[in-house]
């Protein structure tokens, strides 16, 4: 496969991204439900994906194996942790060789605590095999999710 065709693969991949992004750029309000279903296909069957994140940040933090921890992380377990995610900035690709990384801000409320996230530069690291995620990283600051995470109840 050619960069071209690999940066096309993380295109599709981050489609409920794009659509997000577009949807604000609209002032469409509010946005169309974010649709994971592409993101998850693209994962391998063993593939991982991975938030690193301050310790004992539950939730969101951590590594998750398998297309089916996956799809429980985006279609389950997300939905019930933030509300109102915005894509502040058109995302951008850098590809070299089998590795797509994007970059993009976001803005979020926790809906555990009501705290608002913005300006949430992230990267997305995306490594592919045989045209399927074999690893993703999102890497951003999540302070937030620490502080709304590690208050009692």
């Amino acid at each position: 496969m050619t960069e071209n065709d690999i940066v096309g693969l993380a295109r599709k991949a981050c489609s409920h991204l794009e659509a997000r992004y577009q949807d604000g750029q609209a002032g469409i309000t509010p946005p169309r439900p974010l649709d994971y279903h592409p993101l998850i296909d693209m994962f391998a069957e063993d593939g991982v994906f991975k938030v690193p994140c301050p310790p004992g940040t539950p939730v969101f933090g951590g590594e998750f194996r398998g297309k089916d921890a996956i799809k429980k992380l985006f279609l389950e377990d997300d939905p019930d942790l933030i509300e109102g995610l915005v894509v502040e900035k058109p995302l951008e690709y850098f590809c070299n060789g089998d590795r797509v990384v994007v970059l993009t801000s976001y803005a979020y409320t926790i809906k555990k605590t009501g705290a608002i996230a913005k300006g949430k530069d992230i990267a997305l690291v995306l490594d592919f095999a045989d045209g399927r995620i074999s690893v993703a990283t999102e890497i951003q600051d999540l302070s937030e999710w620490a502080d709304a995470y590690s208050q009692n109840d």
